[in-house]
C-alpha cells in the first residue's frame, strides 16, 4: 500500500513539473507573438496609425478641394484653407512656407499642402535649447556684456518628429573665433527614411558689447598716407582717421560713416593768377586795399613783418593767393591733381597706401 502511493505521488510531481514547462513554452511563444518588431500588438499599431494618418490626409484633401472651390483662379491660400480647417477639432496649427501650406495635427504629424492641393507627409527640423556660454558663464540673449571679438561657446537641440539627426556641422558645442555669427548645416532622416537639411545661423551680435564711438574718435581705416609733413606712411592715433558723423545701428554696428583726416595728405596747388588758361583767377584779391587788408590780419596789424614772393612784375602772388582763399573759400572749385585737363585748383599727396598697393601723385 506504502510503495503503491509513494508510486503515485511521484507521478504527480513529474506531471506538474512537465505541465508548467509546457505552460511556460506557450508564454514565451505568446509573448513573442505580442511584442517585437513583428509582433501582434505592433502590427495592430501600425495598422492603426495608418488608419489615422488615411483620415488625417482626408481631411486636408476635403478642405482643399473646397479652398481650391472657392478661389478665383482655383488656387489654395492659406486664409481660404483655415476657414475649411476650423471645422475640425483634430487641427493644431497651420504655417505657411515656401514650399506651400505646412498643417500640423493634434497627433504632432504634419502634412504639406501645396499650391495644387496635393497632399503630403512633412517633417522638419526643430531647433531648441539654444545655449551660448562665455566660459562657464551661460549668457542671456542680447546682454550685450561681453567683449567685442571674445571666443564664445554655442550649443542648441536638434530634432526631428518621429526621425533622427544624422550630423551637425560643426560639431556642437562649438567655440568660436570671436566671429558675430555662425552657420550650422544638420542633417536628418525621417521616419520615412527621407534625408532632409536644415541651415541654422546663431546670430551673436546680441550677446557682445559694442564700443560706442564719438565724433573724433581715431578710427583704424585700412589707407594709410604719408603726411606732407611726414615722410613715413601711417594712420596714427595723432595724424590718423577720425570719424566726422556716421549712423549708429540697432546692432551696434554703424553706417553712412565719413571720415576726416587729421594730418595733412594733400598739398594744395592754387592756380596762378597771370595764367589766362586758369580756372578760378577770379577769386584771387588784386587791390591794394584787399590785400593790405589780408596783410594786416596775417602781421598783427603791421607789428610783424612778412615777406611775400613777387616776380619780376611785382605780382604778390602767395599773398593774392592766400587773401583770395581767406575770404572766397567756400565758393573755390577745387580737383585732385590729375584733373589737369580741366585746369582746376589742384591738390597733390605724395603717397597713399591701399592694402599692398602704394599709389604716388602721377
Amino acid at each position: 500500500m506504502k510503495n503503491m502511493m509513494k508510486n503515485k505521488k511521484g507521478i504527480t510531481l513529474i506531471s506538474l513539473v512537465v505541465t508548467i514547462i509546457i505552460l511556460l513554452i506557450l508564454a514565451g511563444i505568446s509573448i513573442g507573438m505580442l511584442s517585437g518588431d513583428n509582433s501582434i500588438l505592433k502590427q495592430a499599431g501600425n495598422a492603426k496609425s495608418q488608419t489615422d494618418i488615411a483620415e488625417e490626409k482626408e481631411i486636408l484633401q476635403t478642405a482643399s478641394l473646397a479652398a481650391m472651390g472657392k478661389s478665383k483662379y482655383g488656387d489654395i491660400t492659406k486664409e481660404k484653407l483655415d476657414s475649411e480647417l476650423n471645422k475640425y477639432p483634430e487641427i493644431e496649427s497651420t504655417e505657411q512656407t515656401d514650399k506651400g501650406i505646412v498643417v500640423t495635427f493634434k497627433s504632432n504629424r504634419a502634412y504639406l499642402v501645396n499650391s495644387d492641393g496635393d497632399v503630403s507627409s512633412y517633417s522638419d527640423i526643430t531647433i531648441g535649447n539654444l545655449v551660448v556660454k562665455d566660459g562657464n558663464t551661460i549668457l542671456a540673449e542680447n546682454c550685450k556684456s561681453v567683449q567685442l571679438g571674445k571666443a564664445l561657446t554655442i550649443s542648441f537641440d536638434a530634432s526631428i518628429a518621429n526621425g533622427q539627426i544624422t550630423s551637425i556641422t560643426p560639431n556642437i558645442a562649438y567655440t568660436t573665433a570671436g566671429e558675430k555669427s555662425k552657420t550650422f548645416t544638420i542633417v536628418g532622416k525621417t521616419s520615412e527614411g527621407k534625408e532632409i537639411t536644415k541651415e541654422y545661423i546663431v546670430n551673436l551680435k546680441g550677446y557682445y558689447s559694442i564700443p560706442e564711438i564719438q565724433v573724433g574718435d581715431f578710427v583704424q581705416y585700412d589707407v594709410e598716407y604719408q603726411d606732407m609733413l611726414n615722410t613715413s606712411l601711417n594712420y596714427s592715433t595723432t595724424n590718423g582717421w577720425r570719424l566726422l558723423n556716421g549712423t549708429k545701428n540697432d546692432d551696434g554696428t554703424y553706417s553712412n560713416v565719413e571720415l576726416i583726416s587729421t594730418g595733412v595728405p594733400a598739398m594744395l596747388n592754387y592756380t596762378a593768377l597771370n595764367s589766362s588758361t586758369r580756372i578760378n583767377n577770379d577769386w584771387w584779391q588784386t587791390t591794394n586795399s584787399e590785400l593790405n587788408s589780408f596783410r594786416n590780419l596775417l602781421t598783427n596789424n603791421g607789428t610783424i613783418s612778412y615777406g611775400f614772393y613777387t616776380d619780376n612784375n611785382n605780382d604778390y602772388y602767395a599773398l593774392q593767393a592766400s587773401a583770395g582763399m581767406y575770404n572766397n573759400f567756400g565758393n573755390i572749385v577745387f580737383r585732385y591733381g590729375t584733373d589737369s585737363g580741366n585746369n582746376y585748383n589742384q591738390g597733390y599727396y605724395n603717397n597713399i597706401k591701399k592694402e599692398n598697393s602704394i599709389y604716388n601723385s602721377l
